[in-house]
C-alpha cells in the first residue's frame, strides 16, 4: 500500500507536469485571441484543477496518511478508495484526449508540402497511444477495485498501462524537438545553410571597415597631393594626429603608406 500511494502521487505529478508542458507548447503556435488559444487556456485550466484536485484527495483520503496502509486502522480513518480514483482515471482520459485533438484542425490548415504533413500526423499520431494506454488504465482500475479481490495479482496491468501513457507522453512533450531524426536531410541542410551565411557575416563584417578605412585614407591622400596649395592646410589641420618626421609632403606619403600596409596586413 505504501508503494502504492507513492506511485499514485507520482503518476499524479508526471501525468500533469507532462500535459502542462504539451499545453504551454501550444501557444507558441496559437494565434492571439483565436479560438485555438482560447480552447487551450480551458483544458489548462482543467488540468491544472484537477491536478491539485486529486492530489489533495489522495493525500486526505485517510487521516492519518498513516492509516491507509495500516492493516489495523479503524475504519473510520479513511473514505472509500474507488470513487475518487475512478474520477481521476476518467478526467485523466478526457484531459488526454482533448490535448491530443486540439491541434488537428490547426494541422490540417497548414499549407505544407505533402511529405511534412504527412510527418506531422505521424508525429502528432503518437498521442493517441496516451489516450488508448489511458483507457486501458481507467478499465483495470475499475476491475482492480470492482471485479477481484486480488489486487495484488491483477493490479500489474494497472502498473503496465501507467508506466506506458507516462512515459509516451513524456516523449509527446519532446515531439519538436525529435524533428531533426524524422528529417536528418533537411536539418543538415539547414545547418549547413546557417553555419555559411554566419561564416560569411563574421568575414564581411571583420573585412569590410578594413578596407573602407584604405578607401577614406587613399581618398584624403590623392585629394591632398592632387590640389596645390593645399597640403599646408592639410598639415594644419592634421596637426596631433598623425606624427610627422617633417614638414614635407614626401614624409607624409610614407606615413600614409606604412598605416595602409598596417591596415591590409
Amino acid at each position: 500500500m505504501q508503494a502504492s500511494m507513492a506511485g499514485q502521487t507520482l503518476f499524479v505529478l508526471a501525468s500533469s507536469f507532462v500535459k502542462m508542458s504539451i499545453l504551454v507548447s501550444y501557444f507558441r503556435v496559437a494565434p492571439q485571441k483565436s479560438t485555438f488559444r482560447k480552447l487551450v487556456w480551458v483544458t489548462l485550466s482543467i488540468v491544472v484543477a484537477a491536478f491539485l484536485t486529486f492530489l489533495i484527495a489522495l493525500w486526505l483520503q485517510c487521516i492519518p496518511i498513516s492509516s491507509y496502509w495500516t492493516l489495523l486502522a479503524g475504519d473510520g480513518d479513511c473514505i472509500a478508495e474507488g470513487p475518487p480514483l475512478v474520477t481521476q482515471t476518467v478526467v485523466n482520459v478526457v484531459t488526454d484526449f482533448m490535448i491530443y485533438a486540439l491541434p488537428i484542425p490547426t494541422l490540417f490548415s497548414l499549407s505544407l508540402p505533402m511529405i511534412q504533413r504527412v510527418g506531422l500526423v505521424v508525429l502528432f499520431s503518437v498521442g493517441g497511444v496516451i489516450v488508448v494506454a489511458g483507457s486501458f488504465r481507467a478499465y483495470w482500475v475499475h476491475y482492480v477495485l470492482y471485479e477481484t479481490y486480488d489486487a495484488t495479482w491483477y493490479g500489474y496491468e494497472i502498473w503496465l498501462w501507467t508506466a506506458i501513457e507516462t512515459n509516451v507522453g513524456v516523449i509527446c512533450g519532446c515531439i519538436p524537438a525529435l524533428k531533426p531524426l524524422l528529417f536528418p536531410s533537411r536539418a543538415r541542410a539547414n545547418g549547413s545553410k546557417y553555419a555559411n551565411g554566419s561564416t560569411h557575416s563574421r568575414r564581411k563584417e571583420k573585412v569590410t571597415p578594413v578596407l573602407d578605412q584604405v578607401e577614406m585614407d587613399t581618398r584624403k591622400l590623392t585629394e591632398t597631393d592632387s590640389r596645390p596649395g593645399t597640403a599646408t592646410a592639410h598639415v594644419h589641420v592634421s596637426h596631433g594626429l598623425r606624427p610627422m618626421s617633417g614638414a614635407t609632403d614626401k614624409s607624409r606619403l610614407d606615413y600614409d603608406i606604412e598605416q595602409q600596409k598596417t591596415y591590409m596586413y
